[in-house]
């Protein structure tokens, strides 16, 4: 069972690193934080289902 503490820490984190790089206003950082955004949401995706992909 996932450590839900923890992957909640972890995507706060995350989030809030993402959301200090948008505090620039800078365009060239956007791809930056979509970036960070996605590895985040594929990382919590790997923490919880535990690498194992369903099968329909």
């Amino acid at each position: 069972m996932p450590d839900y503490k923890n992957l909640y820490a972890y995507l706060v984190g995350e989030i809030d690193k993402a959301l200090t790089h948008m505090d620039n206003n800078d365009l060239l950082e956007w791809d930056h934080v979509k970036r960070i955004l996605q590895n985040a949401l594929w990382e919590a995706e790997e923490r919880v289902t535990g690498g194992e992909e369903e099968v329909p």
